[in-house]
């Protein structure tokens, strides 16, 4: 959630809209535990798919599956 923290946060002034301010929020409320990992996750995922910064196939951790690809 950090790095998705900072490069919300150094995301440039002229691309801010709503969608921005809602996953910043989010990102921060998770760091904080306010809000679970993979709600987080799910949320900055939409955000990068409307921003065209998302990589088509991740590597996603869960304590419980271990390392798997997402597609």
């Amino acid at each position: 959630m950090l790095e998705a923290y900072a490069l919300l946060r150094d995301w440039p002034d002229s691309s801010r809209n709503g969608a921005h301010m809602v996953i910043l929020n989010a990102c921060k409320a998770g760091v904080a535990g306010e809000i679970d990992a993979e709600t987080v996750r799910a949320t900055f995922a939409a955000f990068a798919r409307r921003n065209g910064i998302i990589v088509p196939n991740i590597i996603s951790y869960s304590r419980t599956e271990g390392c798997r690809l997402v597609a």
